[in-house]
């Protein structure tokens, strides 16, 4: 049997950028070399925001990053750290809908 057969490919593609603030809160961008976990869900059946098919972590080193995860089952939401971790102004547009082609 084809060991690749029912698996899928998903990429995801991430925006990332890292800033560090004052003593007067005035946003300063910093390179960003940082671990960051990734995550690829399944579909959400009981409100809890769907299984995990995929976690683990990679290096996001610049603005914008493309990760490659391979699962066996169908995935429905993916982004990159989905539990909130780290310090984000904005943490609703960290794990989005998978876009099917």
């Amino acid at each position: 049997a084809d060991a690749m057969a029912g698996l899928k490919w998903t990429l995801i593609h991430a925006g990332a950028k890292k800033f560090r603030v004052d003593s007067l809160g005035r946003q300063h961008p910093v390179p960003m070399a940082d671990l960051v976990e990734v995550g690829v869900f399944g579909a959400d059946t009981d409100g809890t925001g769907g299984e995990p098919l995929h976690l683990g972590r990679t290096w996001i080193r610049t603005d914008s990053t493309t990760v490659t995860v391979v699962v066996d089952r169908l995935p429905a939401r993916a982004g990159i750290d989905p539990y909130a971790k780290l310090i984000d102004r904005d943490r609703r547009d960290n794990v989005v809908p998978i876009l099917r082609q």
